[in-house]
């Protein structure tokens, strides 16, 4: 593939996306993109980071734990998602509930102390703390991307 062939496409798909974005009134209808974090130990403290797209807004639409492989005891064990110097500046902590094994849980679907994630290209960090919590298991952030 050439690289004017290439930026032809590239120019198309921005294109559908910000026709998209326009026609939602409103509402920013955007995009969602879902990171899937690897299985991790709820046991230990752990951060996970992903860079935004550049030149789009975006905030957190939800965060499921998945592939629950040893129970989830999440006493004192929180996530939030922020930057380097604030790691709660998107989402204020969120306290984990227990999960049972080979089960999955939807911690937070469109959290209520949601701000939305600027575009300026800087790595965004889902951070778990915790002072007490076993388990084992996946997490999927999807993210929505609007104009």
């Amino acid at each position: 593939m050439s690289r004017a062939s290439y930026e032809a496409g590239l120019e198309n798909v921005l294109d559908d996306i910000q026709a998209v974005t326009e026609s939602s009134g409103d509402a920013p209808v955007g995009f969602n993109v879902t990171y899937h974090v690897p299985v991790r130990d709820f046991g230990a403290t752990f951060e996970f980071a992903w860079t935004p797209i550049l030149g789009y807004k975006s905030n957190v639409e939800s965060i499921l734990i998945y592939e629950v492989s040893t129970v989830l005891a999440a006493i004192n064990t929180t996530l939030a998602i922020g930057t380097d110097a604030d790691p709660d500046a998107y989402v204020d902590e969120i306290a984990l509930a227990n999960v049972a094994a080979d089960a999955t849980d939807r911690i937070a679907t469109r959290p209520v102390n949601l701000i939305d994630i600027p575009n300026a290209g800087l790595p965004v960090h889902l951070t778990c703390a915790r002072t007490a919590g076993t388990g084992i298991a996946s997490l999927a952030i999807t993210v929505r991307y609007f104009l």
